[in-house]
């Protein structure tokens, strides 16, 4: 069995316990009534008819380009003077991706400068770490650890979430918008407004979409639980400086990830669903 020498090894367990063609859900067409609301919530075309030069927008996770042709076909006559720099971890989907800036990356290190957005699109971001967490609230608690383990791994995701936040945020201008879309699970502008804490961000608009129910077999698929075809998209406007708050959550998140190492059991875990995953999926196991 494979034993795990660091926190950031969980991070990577994680990474590959998650769903690679989970770009046959954010490409479907099922999706576009999500990229259509978060282009109108994100006042774009209001922004680039007031404004000259340059707009400059990171669509974030953007596989083939689906929110950039949907800003775009909006923005018409307009649509030459916007920038898209569309960033995948997949070259393959970037590939498919036309008329973007299409850089290979991840959204915790945005290969952007400070302050150098206009608006920044995070549609459906996966936060894999979320994988396991689901994953051990569903198993059997035979040996009274699940508590412990479910509770540093809710801090796991909710730093990682604020990391991905806040990168997002660094790489905005002052009063820039950032628009994120995701399932629907009983959120609200206020509740969002809250679980954001001391991020310089402001919930400036808050919308719930119904998309065909198509899209739910899409998700359960590569495992994640859907039951309505309700997603949310909020629209956030910058408000102040990132500061120190990124040293502060990457500490909480090492902090988190090496409690959860000294639960006994935890790397049995991993072990088992790698097992099951390498099982669905067909593939010979490597050590």
């Amino acid at each position: 069995m494979r034993k795990i020498a660091q926190p950031e090894d969980v991070l990577l367990e994680a990474q590959k316990l998650y769903p690679k063609k989970f770009h046959e859900v954010s490409e479907s067409t099922y999706m576009d009534e999500v990229y259509r609301k978060a282009a109108a919530l994100s006042g774009i075309r209001e922004y680039v008819k007031s404004t000259k030069g340059d707009v400059n927008v990171a669509d974030i996770a953007g596989g083939s380009g689906r929110q950039g042709r949907i800003i775009r076909s909006m923005l018409k006559d307009e649509a030459g003077r916007v920038v898209i720099h569309n960033v995948d971890i997949s070259r393959e989907e970037l590939s498919k991706s036309k008329g973007d800036e299409r850089i290979v990356g991840e959204i915790m290190h945005l290969p952007f400068a400070d302050r150098s957005m206009d608006f920044v699109f995070m549609n459906n971001i996966p936060i894999p770490i979320s994988y396991v967490r689901n994953y051990v609230a569903n198993m059997k608690d035979e040996a009274g650890r699940k508590e412990r383990m479910l509770e540093m791994l809710e801090l796991a995701v909710d730093s990682v979430y604020k990391l991905d936040m806040l990168e997002g945020a660094r790489v905005l201008k002052e009063n820039g918008v950032m628009v994120v879309s995701g399932k629907y699970i009983k959120q609200t502008g206020e509740s969002i407004q809250k679980s954001l804490g001391e991020l310089p961000l402001k919930v400036n608009k808050f919308e719930v979409v119904e998309l065909e129910e198509g899209i739910i077999p899409l998700w359960r698929k590569y495992g994640i639980e859907i039951e309505k075809p309700t997603f949310m998209v909020v629209s956030m406007k910058k408000v102040g400086d990132v500061g120190d708050l990124a040293d502060f959550y990457q500490q909480m998140l090492r902090t988190s990830l090496e409690q959860l190492m000294r639960v006994e059991g935890f790397e049995d875990i991993l072990e088992e669903m790698h097992k099951k995953f390498e099982r669905r999926n067909n593939k010979p196991r490597t050590s």
